[in-house]
C-alpha cells in the first residue's frame, strides 16, 4: 500500500464517509451497524460528536459507562517520563460490560423494534430506550 495512502479501519473509513455525506447535504437518518462498528468506541463517539441517532450492535463484553458515571480524566503531565494517556480508574468508577448493564436495566427501558420483513418473517429484537 502506498504510504500516502495510509491505513484506515472499517469503522474510521465509514466515519469519514458519514461525515461526507452530512457535508454535502445528504438527508439524515438513523446509523444501522452491527458489532464491527459498534464496539467501536471512536466509532459511537464520532456518531455522537456529529449527533445522530444510532442502532449498534455491540458484544456483550464491550464495556461502557453508565448514565451518570466518567472516568476520571487523563493527569496532566509531570514534565518527566511518558505522558499518561489511560483514563483513571478506582474501584466506584467502572466501565460495566454491556451485558451486565442490560441485566440491571427495568424491562420498561426497552422497547421491541422492527426493521424489515426476512425469509422466515419479521425481523425485530429489543433494543434500548
Amino acid at each position: 500500500m502506498p504510504e500516502e495512502v495510509g491505513f484506515l479501519t472499517e469503522p474510521e473509513i465509514a466515519l469519514r464517509q458519514i461525515t461526507t455525506a452530512l457535508e454535502q447535504g445528504v438527508p439524515v437518518g438513523v446509523v444501522l451497524a452491527d458489532a464491527a462498528y459498534g464496539n467501536d468506541g471512536q466509532f459511537r463517539n464520532g456518531l455522537e460528536a456529529l449527533g445522530l441517532q444510532c442502532v449498534l450492535g455491540v458484544q456483550s463484553t464491550t464495556t461502557v459507562w453508565p448514565e451518570g458515571s466518567m472516568p476520571l480524566q487523563v493527569p496532566p503531565c509531570r514534565g518527566h517520563g511518558r505522558p499518561p494517556r489511560l483514563l483513571r480508574r478506582y474501584n466506584s468508577q467502572q466501565p460495566l460490560a454491556v451485558g451486565e448493564l442490560a441485566l440491571q436495566l427495568a424491562p420498561a427501558r426497552y422497547r421491541t423494534v422492527r426493521w424489515r420483513e426476512g425469509s422466515a418473517g419479521m425481523l425485530r429484537g429489543p433494543i434500548r430506550r
